[in-house]
């Protein structure tokens, strides 16, 4: 039997980094979703963060193949203070799968 898995390589999603900075508690993010493609493989919910956020890491729990694309999905909150946001940048740490038992 003649083994795919040379051929195959797909990455893991490890975290996702976040970098912004709002202009109160006013602004603050309350929600991140990570998706491949439309499949939602992470949620991050009743979050109240606000102010400097630098490199903020959001774990995706068991590190789970990629198949398509991702997307982050991203829920701010506004009350009556100051309401900006300012994003510094986006970004996730991926590993590749280095085992024929790890491919899909």
């Amino acid at each position: 039997m003649v083994s795919a898995w040379p051929n195959y390589r797909r990455n893991r999603i490890d975290q996702v980094l976040l970098s912004f900075r709002t202009g109160s508690v006013d602004a603050r993010l309350i929600a991140g979703h990570i998706h491949d493609g439309p499949k939602l493989i992470a949620a991050f919910d009743r979050l109240t963060l606000c102010h400097d956020q630098t490199m903020t890491q959001f774990t995706v729990p068991g590190s789970p193949i990629v198949y398509q694309k991702i997307c982050i999905a991203l829920q701010f909150e506004f009350g009556p203070g100051e309401r900006w946001i300012e994003f510094q940048s986006v970004g996730a740490d991926f590993f590749m799968c280095t085992r024929a038992e790890d491919a899909p």
